[in-house]
C-alpha cells in the first residue's frame, strides 16, 4: 500500500469511480467521471452510492473515510477468497487440494494493487463475493438438494443483483444457473428462480433507467459507454502483426475523456456524454460491418486476452513482468483442470467453467485489462492449483511403489537390525539414504 499509494491514508484516485463517489459525498450527485462533464451513467450504480455514504460520514478526504474505505476493500478480498474455498469444498474438492490453491492465491499476490486501491472504489471484488454466494446455491442443487421455494427465490434475486453490480459476472451466474437448473430442478422451480430473478432485476434497473431519464436525457438501462469502450478496443490494423498496445495507447489518448482534454471538448461538442459514446459506437459498427473478418479476429484475441494477457496490458507498475505469465499459467492450467475434469466425466467442475467462460464474453468486444480478469482469477487459481495437487500425488504414489517394489528388502533388513523404524517408511528411507 505505501509503494502504491505513499501510505493508506493517502486519497489514491482509481480512475471514474473515486471521482463519481467523491461527488455524490460531495453534494453533486452521480457526476463527473470525466473532469467537468456533469452527471454520468458510465458506470453502475451500487459501488459509488456505497462508497459515497462512507466519504460522507466521515469526510471526503479524511483519513477515517480512507481507512474504513480500505478495511472495506480487504474484507471483501477476505470474504471473497473464503467463499471460493467453499464452493470448492461443495463442489467435492479435497481440503488438501483447496489449501494449496488458497496458499497461493496469497503468497503470490498478482493483484494487490486493485485489491488495496481499486476495490476501494470500483465492484470486482464484490462480484467475486456475490458470484461465489451463487455458486454455493448451484452446489446445492448439483449435490442432489431441491430449493425451498423462499430459497428459490433468494437465488434469482441474488443472481439479479450480482448481475446488477457487474453485468459480466451476472451473465456467468445466470449461464451456470442455466445450465444446473434446467436438467435438475422441476419445471415449477425453474420458472420460480427466472421469474424471480426478472422482477427483482426490473425492480433494481427501474429507478436506475429512471434516474437516468430525467438526469441523461434517455432511460439507460445499465452504462452509457458501451460505444466508448467498443471504440477503445477496435484496431483497424488487427492481423498486420503490429503490437495490440499501439492502437489501444492511441485510441485511450485520443477519444477517452477522462485523460484527454481535446476528448472532453468533443464530448461537449456531441451534446453530452450519452451522444459521445453513440457517436464512437456508431463508427465502431461501420468498421465492423466493412471488415467482418477483422472483427472476428479482433474478438477472438480480446477473449484469449481477458485469460492470457499480454505484458503491456499491465501498466507500468513493478509487477508488469510478471503479472501476465503467471495469469497466463494459472489459466492455462486451470482450463486443464476443467478440461479434465470434464474428460473423466466427472462435471463436478462444470458450473465453474461455465461461469468462467460465459463472463469473459463481453470482454471479447473491448480491450481487456487485468481488473476484469480479477472476477474469475480466484475459480481459476483453485481449480489449476487443484490439478497441480492430484499429479504430485500421482507421482508421489508411483514413486513410493517403486520404491517399495526396489527397496523393500534393504528395509527389511533395517527394520530386522532394529532401527525402530516402521517398515512402510523404510523403502523411502532406504532409496535416499542409497
Amino acid at each position: 500500500m505505501i509503494y502504491h499509494g505513499r501510505g493508506p491514508m493517502i486519497m489514491v484516485e482509481a480512475g471514474e469511480a473515486t471521482r463519481v463517489a467523491i461527488s455524490l459525498a460531495t453534494g453533486g450527485g452521480f457526476a463527473d467521471a470525466f473532469p467537468g462533464m456533469g452527471q454520468t451513467a458510465h458506470l453502475m450504480p451500487v459501488m459509488p452510492l456505497l462508497v459515497s455514504g462512507v466519504l460522507f460520514l466521515f469526510g471526503a478526504h479524511s483519513s477515517a473515510a480512507l481507512t474504513v474505505l480500505l478495511i472495506g476493500a480487504l474484507v471483501q478480498f477476505a470474504v471473497g477468497l473464503l467463499l471460493i474455498d467453499r464452493v470448492y469444498a461443495r463442489l467435492g474438492s479435497p481440503p488438501a487440494a483447496r489449501h494449496v490453491g488458497l496458499a497461493f492465491f496469497c503468497l503470490v499476490p498478482i493483484f494487490a494493487k486493485e485489491e488495496l486501491i481499486d476495490f476501494r472504489f470500483w465492484e470486482g471484488a464484490l462480484a467475486v463475493v456475490l458470484s461465489c454466494c451463487g455458486l454455493l446455491a448451484i452446489g446445492r442443487v448439483r449435490n442432489g438438494e431441491v430449493l425451498s421455494p423462499a430459497r428459490t427465490i433468494g437465488a434469482g434475486a441474488l443472481a439479479a443483483f450480482t448481475f446488477f453490480v457487474s453485468p459480466p459476472a451476472g451473465l456467468g451466474i445466470v449461464a451456470a444457473w442455466i445450465m444446473t437448473a434446467i436438467p435438475r430442478l422441476p419445471r415449477r422451480r425453474v420458472v420460480l428462480l427466472g421469474g424471480s430473478a426478472a422482477i427483482a432485476l426490473a425492480l433494481m434497473v427501474t429507478p436506475w433507467a429512471m434516474r437516468n431519464a430525467h438526469a441523461m436525457g434517455t432511460p439507460i438501462l445499465l452504462r452509457d459507454n458501451f460505444g466508448l469502450e467498443f471504440a477503445l478496443g477496435i484496431d483497424p490494423a488487427v492481423g498486420s502483426g503490429r503490437p495490440s498496445s499501439v492502437a489501444y495507447e492511441g485510441n485511450y489518448a485520443r477519444i477517452h475523456p477522462y485523460r484527454s482534454v481535446a476528448a472532453r471538448a468533443r464530448l461537449r461538442a456531441a451534446g453530452g456524454e450519452v451522444a459521445y459514446s453513440r457517436m464512437l459506437g456508431h463508427a465502431a459498427w461501420r468498421w465492423v460491418t466493412d471488415h467482418p473478418m477483422a472483427f472476428a479476429r479482433l474478438a477472438l484475441r480480446h477473449y484469449a486476452a481477458f485469460f492470457f494477457p499480454q505484458v503491456w496490458q499491465s501498466g507500468d507498475n513493478h509487477r508488469a513482468d510478471a503479472r501476465p505469465i503467471i495469469l497466463s499459467l494459472i489459466n492455462l492450467i486451470g482450463f486443464a483442470a476443467l478440461l479434465f475434469d470434464a474428460l473423466s466425466r466427472r462435471f463436478r467442475l462444470t458450473p465453474i467453467g461455465v461461469f468462467v467462460l460465459a463472463t469473459a464474453l463481453p470482454y471479447a468486444l473491448v480491450q481487456p485489462i487485468p481488473r476484469y480478469s480479477y472476477l474469475v482469477y480466484g475459480l481459476m487459481c483453485f481449480a489449476a492449483m487443484g490439478l497441480v495437487h492430484r499429479c504430485v500425488q500421482v507421482v508421489a504414489t508411483r514413486y513410493a511403489a517403486r520404491c517399495g517394489t526396489v527397496a523393500h528388502p534393504a528395509g527389511d533388513h533395517l527394520h530386522s537390525l532394529g532401527t525402530g523404524a516402521e517398515p512402510s517408511v523404510l523403502p523411502v528411507l532406504h532409496r535416499s539414504t542409497r
